[in-house]
């Protein structure tokens, strides 16, 4: 016991894990309505016929914002850190076990895993799709016009 009273660093240690489990569950309910709205992306471009060009500019941006949260996941674990005192460095470990805060970071890693994989499997098809198109479009220039131009020299000579 502090004869001084001196439990402001303590309190801080508290409220600093108490933050990092809200931030944490925070997360974890923002990524499952984003799980839910790339579901409904997925529905949108492989069920809308031809709709897919939008979707495609919204698979990108929801790709950027994932990208985005991925640096808050990362800062969230740097601030954390605790260097120096061994006594706060024990007691947040301790709060963060109460809390339980390392089954919501590993709940959040595996929803961004999964929205990641989504939307990247979504912008390679996307890719594949407009490469198809370009090998279309150079099989017409390379194959067709040739033809087309050695029929009009045979019909007009």
């Amino acid at each position: 016991i502090d004869p001084m009273r001196d439990y402001e660093d303590v309190l801080l240690i508290a409220e600093h894990a108490n933050y990092r489990l809200i931030e944490l569950r925070a997360l974890d309910t923002l990524l499952d309505k984003w799980l839910d709205e790339a579901e409904r992306d997925i529905r949108k471009i492989y069920l809308s016929g031809g709709k897919a060009r939008h979707g495609q500019r919204s698979v990108k941006l929801k790709l950027g914002k994932l990208q985005t949260l991925l640096f808050t996941l990362e800062n969230l674990d740097n601030s954390s850190k605790i260097i120096g005192d061994y006594f706060l460095g024990l007691l947040y470990e301790r709060l963060c076990q109460i809390f339980n805060t390392e089954s919501w970071k590993v709940s959040v890693e595996k929803r961004l895993d999964s929205l990641q994989n989504v939307y990247e499997l979504l912008k390679s098809d996307a890719g594949e799709r407009r490469m198809l198109t370009l090998e279309i479009v150079f099989i017409v220039v390379c194959i067709v016009l040739p033809l087309i131009q050695i029929v009009q020299v045979m019909l007009g000579a």
